[in-house]
């Protein structure tokens, strides 16, 4: 899914709302093992920045948040450059949405019109994705498809 198959270490990025948390993997065998990891944190409003002072990481600015990866980077440091970043829970739309069983191409078509039900905001604003995730046979056969949309800004 993320394509951790590589040898290289991977950078690992959660941006929350008072922090900022990296870590590093390297592949040991068939496990990815932790090598190194480093916080960015807002304590009390006041961090190494001016600028994000009184303020949730989520409303800095695109250049406060580079500017406190970098700087956790730089100080941990961490070496890799292949990311996986992750949002806050919040951010995003998810649901679990059960539709006649069709091919995936079939599926693919169909899922942007029932998604437009659960999720409040148009879909030209999000990034959506899906994955089946069972197979039900009771009269007709249906599928259970997890649903999950994120907002593009």
């Amino acid at each position: 899914m993320f394509n951790l198959s590589g040898e290289k270490g991977k950078l690992g990025i959660d941006i929350g709302t008072a922090s900022i948390k990296v870590i590093e993997l390297q592949k040991k065998g068939q496990r990815f093992e932790l090598s190194n990891y480093g916080l960015f944190e807002l304590k009390g409003g006041v961090s190494d920045s001016p600028a994000t002072a009184g303020r949730g990481i989520l409303k800095l600015p695109d250049e406060e948040i580079i500017w406190g990866i970098k700087e956790v980077i730089k100080k941990s440091g961490i070496k890799s450059t292949d990311a996986v970043a992750s949002i806050p829970s919040f951010s995003t739309f998810s649901t679990i949405i059960e539709m006649p069983y069709l091919s995936e191409q079939d599926l693919a078509k169909a899922l942007p019109f029932e998604a437009k039900k659960h999720i409040p905001i148009p879909l030209s604003e999000v990034v959506l994705d899906w994955s089946i995730i069972d197979v039900s046979n009771s009269k007709s056969t249906t599928v259970e498809v997890f649903v999950a949309a994120v907002p593009k800004e």
